[in-house]
């Protein structure tokens, strides 16, 4: 039985060596989430070096990069990752207590308001 083949970047050009998506791809963002799996601040300093290196080798090639698109192919996808899903009735899977998440932050629900900042948002 063969194993499957790793999906690890190609430089200069950051393509994954398997399936040539931009790395990290799909595959490779699961496979990352498992072997860092309960050190996530140690993934986001994997990632974030990981995104320097291709940033170098971006300039490297004579080449300008876009930085905001760099960020989100590196490191943006590990807060979708995080976020609670939702069922269709819009409660947040995972809690048990059928909950619905309004998208307000707690404080606004409990009427506390953000520091500085009244219930709606006005500075105080």
């Amino acid at each position: 039985m063969t194993r499957p083949r790793p999906h690890l970047p190609m430089r200069p050009a950051w393509l994954c060596r398997t399936c040539a998506a931009p790395w990290p791809c799909g595959p490779a963002q699961l496979d990352l989430m498992i072997e860092f799996h309960g050190h996530s601040i140690a993934l986001r300093f994997y990632l974030a070096a990981s995104m320097r290196e291709a940033i170098d080798d971006v300039y490297g090639l004579g080449l300008r990069p876009d930085l905001p698109a760099m960020h989100a192919r590196f490191l943006g996808w590990l807060s979708l990752a995080r976020r609670p899903r939702r069922s269709a009735a819009g409660d947040v899977e995972g809690s048990g207590t059928g909950e619905r998440f309004d998208g307000r932050c707690w404080c606004d629900r409990f009427g506390r308001g953000r520091r500085g900042r009244d219930a709606g948002g006005r500075r105080s």
